[in-house]
């Protein structure tokens, strides 16, 4: 493994090489890592949902396999980066290092990129998503406005043992949906969001989850919500054909649809 290790690094363009801390299980298919690098104190984090690649040597040692995934925390002065990782039954080679990643294990870390930009002047929030979502969602969240503004908060979840307790100010409402609970051929999202009564005023609406969801769902906002910005994000998608190099089933890469 240490071979492997030293390959990797070689030819990595990656710059935080880092090693697994902590380990918590959040429910059977949710999974945070917490990882620990001295040159982490360098990385720049800055908004909610920001996302790097996670790297982890190829077993034919002549590289990295790289998968992109949203940073659910940063802590620059202890050198800590936490990412929850989302455990579907197809993962990919990332997701499958993180089921069995244990406490010492090696991995390299990207730079922090994209994020999310809340609308101060928004009179109301509307975030809703699936599991691979949830850990943009959470971390958006923890930058709302501590205003009591109206906001709705909507998340689907496998099962019911999938669901967190998030932290967020006055004001906020959270309906989770849990799959094993309210069986539906696509889930309950589309559904609930269809039927929530949203506040008056310009409100702000994050949405990220299967691509073709999401996508009706942008489409039965746009028709519906006329003083609302919609921010869309297909993180994966059903369809085998279109896993590429940017990512795994839910790879947290930001794709407008």
């Amino acid at each position: 493994m240490i071979e492997l290790e030293e390959a990797a690094m070689a030819v990595s363009p990656m710059p935080h090489r880092v090693v697994v801390d902590e380990v918590l299980q959040l429910g059977p298919h949710l999974r945070r890592i917490v990882f620990e690098g001295e040159t982490l104190a360098s990385l720049a984090v800055s908004l909610p949902a920001q996302w790097l690649k996670v790297g982890i040597p190829d077993v034919s040692g002549s590289g990295l396999v790289q998968r992109a995934y949203t940073i659910r925390g940063a802590y620059r002065g202890w050198g800590v980066v936490v990412v929850d990782f989302v455990l579907h039954a197809d993962a990919g080679p990332v997701a499958a290092w993180a089921r069995r990643a244990v406490v010492g294990d090696v991995a390299y870390l990207g730079g922090a990129d994209g994020g999310y930009q809340l609308d101060p002047a928004a009179d109301w929030y509307l975030l809703a998503g699936d599991e691979t979502a949830l850990p943009a969602i959470a971390s958006i969240l923890e930058f709302l406005p501590e205003d009591g503004r109206p906001t709705c908060v909507v998340i689907e979840v496998p099962t019911v043992d999938d669901i967190q307790a998030l932290g967020y100010p006055d004001g906020t409402e959270v309906h989770w949906l849990a799959r094993d609970r309210e069986p539906a051929p696509e889930g309950r999202l589309r559904e609930t969001l269809a039927g929530l009564c949203l506040p008056v005023g310009t409100g702000q609406i994050f949405l990220a989850g299967e691509m073709t969801l999401v996508s009706a769902i942008r489409q039965d906002l746009a028709g519906a919500v006329l003083s609302a910005r919609v921010d869309a994000a297909a993180y994966w998608t059903r369809e085998p054909a279109s896993r590429s190099s940017s990512g795994q089933t839910g790879q947290p890469v930001l794709q407008y649809v």
